[in-house]
Order: C-alpha cells, then sequence, then structure tokens
C-alpha cells in the first residue's frame, strides 16, 4: 500500500472526492528511491548529514537574535483578509521562517500583533510554529519597537529602499490581499509618523514583452528579497532571484543610468535630507 498525503487549501477533501484547491500527492515507491539515492550521493560528494545541518542552521539561528538586522513581519491587518487569506499567509510565514534558518545570514525574525485568528491558524496550519526561532509578540510594532528606527516596507511609498543599517528594524506587512486593497500599509505608516520604503524594482528592473507587471509581492517574497541582499549587498541577484518572472520584471542593462547613479533617486539612506521627513503617496 502506498503512502498518501493530503493537504487541503480552502477546501474539505474525503477519501473518495477531493474539492477544489486541493492537494493530493502519491509517494510512489521509485520517488522514496530517486530521493534516497540523491541523498546517498550528497552525502558520497561530502554533504553534511541532515540532523548536523539542523543544529548548525539552528545555532545560527539563534546567534542571529543577538546581532544581525531585525526584520519583522506586522500581523496586524487580519481584519482585512478572509479565511482563505489567512491560510496563505501562515503558509507565508512559514516559509520566511525556513528561509531565514536556511541562510549563512539570517535576520532577528520577529512576528508582531501575532494573536487572535492568525495565530489560531499558524497552530492549526504550521507544524512545529511553536517552536520556531523568531521572537513572538502579541503586542503592536509600535510597542515593540522604537518607532524611530522603523523603516516599513510598503508599494505604495514614494522612497526607495537602497541599504539595509545596522540600527534599523525592517518591517512588512502581514497582508494577503487577493482583492488588492491599495494604501493599506502605507495609511497605517502615515498615521503612526513612520518611514515607509518601497523595494527599488524601478531602479534595477524594466518591463519585459509580457506580464503582469505589478509590485504586489507576498510577505516571503519580499523577506527572501532583503535576505538575499544581506547575503550578497547587491541589489540585482537580490531582485532576479526574488521577484517572480511572472511579473514580467527584467534586469536593466548595467549601463542604464539608474545603476550607474543610484544616489541620484529618492532612498531612505541618513545621507538624504528627506530621511526623517518620507512621504507616502
Amino acid at each position: 500500500m502506498y503512502r498518501v498525503r493530503v493537504r487541503v487549501r480552502g477546501g474539505v477533501c474525503g477519501v473518495s472526492r477531493c474539492w477544489r484547491g486541493c492537494l493530493l500527492t502519491v509517494m510512489l515507491p521509485e520517488e522514496r528511491k530517486r530521493r534516497r539515492e540523491k541523498y546517498k550521493e550528497q552525502r558520497q560528494n561530502g554533504a553534511i548529514k541532515k540532523d548536523v545541518l539542523r543544529d548548525q542552521q539552528l545555532k545560527t539561528l539563534r546567534e542571529a537574535q543577538h546581532k544581525n538586522i531585525k526584520v519583522c513581519v506586522d500581523l496586524q491587518y487580519e481584519q482585512h483578509m478572509n479565511q482563505k487569506e489567512l491560510n496563505q499567509l501562515s503558509n507565508q510565514l512559514k516559509r520566511v521562517y525556513s528561509a531565514n534558518k536556511s541562510s549563512v545570514s539570517p535576520f532577528h525574525l520577529y512576528f508582531t500583533h501575532l494573536d487572535g485568528q492568525i495565530l489560531n491558524v499558524c497552530r492549526e496550519k504550521v507544524s512545529g510554529f511553536g517552536g520556531f526561532i523568531v521572537d513572538f509578540d502579541e503586542r503592536s510594532v509600535l510597542d515593540v519597537f522604537d518607532p524611530s528606527n522603523l523603516v516599513y516596507l510598503s508599494p505604495d511609498a514614494s522612497q526607495y529602499l537602497t541599504e539595509l543599517e545596522e540600527d534599523s528594524t525592517y518591517v512588512i506587512g502581514g497582508l494577503v490581499d487577493d482583492t488588492v486593497q491599495s494604501q493599506i500599509s502605507s495609511s497605517f505608516c502615515d498615521k503612526a509618523g513612520l518611514r515607509s520604503c518601497k523595494l527599488p524594482i524601478d531602479l534595477y528592473m524594466d518591463k519585459g514583452a509580457t506580464g503582469s507587471f505589478k509590485q504586489i509581492l507576498t510577505v516571503n517574497q519580499i523577506f527572501e528579497i532583503l535576505l538575499k541582499f544581506y547575503e550578497t549587498k547587491d541589489w540585482r541577484v537580490a531582485l532576479a532571484a526574488g521577484v517572480p518572472n511572472k511579473t514580467g520584471f527584467v534586469l536593466k542593462p548595467l549601463s542604464e543610468p539608474d545603476l550607474l547613479n543610484p544616489e541620484e533617486t529618492p532612498s531612505l539612506n541618513k545621507e538624504n535630507p528627506a530621511y526623517n521627513s518620507a512621504e507616502v503617496e
């Protein structure tokens, strides 16, 4: 008998019938054999044992909590999401943690405003959620951190993020919005007097032949772009790796003026006079 694994997304799955949205995967003997052979080959080529690698990753994560840049996912927006979107957000949080755990230079990661429905969904949907090496906090991001040190990522911001600074905390709004409601995070920043900025997609990328050309990214995609930039200090590498192909954005040639003179574009560098008076659209 084969082992059958079923994951339900937004529906109910029975033995004889799967509703739309269900993902049914069957682990065939050939697939198990292929995975074992792949792992055996990796081990013969000097790959680290899985349990050793996991211990190393957890050690690096714990060390990051004392010295690395802080990145926070702000989970205050559950009133703007339906159950399907909350489920999607919990999966994105799992991907955020997985990316951070796998990184050679992980962030000090926070999940704030973690209570209510989203906390229950994460506990139900994400295996081992309570054991994540993340600072969980039910308080608002404004109460956990000094607001003057916060930089809020928002696609509606007028300023570009060009650097990651050690004394700043970077905040990603924990919102899955299939209807694409605009100005939610930027409205919060405006009311709270927070600095906001957007990823420098326009500075380093152009529209290709086809695509959606929307700069609305998932929580984990934004996080992975920040993480890749933190590791490489290269926005071209980070954006190429993190911006999905379906958006249609492609890297600009290196001769483009914006790439030669990025300091001439609006940014949130401390040397920029707008640093303490960033405006949102």
